[in-house]
């Protein structure tokens, strides 16, 4: 297997991405990501830092098949913005009634997780309250 192979293996398989998701993720233009995967061009240095920086693949594995295919994690330095882009590309790959679905289960939980922090709040206050004897 070939570099065009391997980032389209890494691509689909690992990321679940399509290559107009993989472009957006990477901010490498979808036509040069097509003449990567096809064969016409090698990436160059700025690609391959791209690459690495937003998704955690091993460059090496991409240039030599040799290594683990993954950084480890603490490798992958993710800004806000580009955890977010993460998010937002996962979820543009798929079906609009599994997002429904997904964002759904998403809300529910952050709602189920508010209703902790005002429950520990509450318990913190009354146990503040028994000290004080109010």
């Amino acid at each position: 297997m070939g570099l065009p192979q391997r980032l389209k293996s890494w691509r689909k398989e690992h990321l679940n991405l399509s290559q107009v998701g993989f472009s957006k993720r990477t901010g490498i233009p979808l036509r040069t990501l097509q003449s990567y995967e096809s064969g016409e061009r090698q990436p160059g240095s700025d690609a391959l830092e791209a690459i690495t920086n937003t998704t955690g693949l091993n460059i090496n594995w991409l240039l030599t098949g040799s290594g683990s295919i993954e950084l480890p994690e603490t490798s992958v330095h993710l800004s806000e913005d580009d955890e977010l882009k993460k998010i937002g590309d996962f979820l543009d790959n798929m079906s609009p009634e599994k997002r429904k679905q997904t964002l759904n289960d998403i809300f529910s939980r952050v709602q189920e997780i508010q209703r902790i922090d005002d429950m520990e709040k509450l318990i913190k206050r009354l146990e503040q309250d028994k000290k004080t004897g109010s």
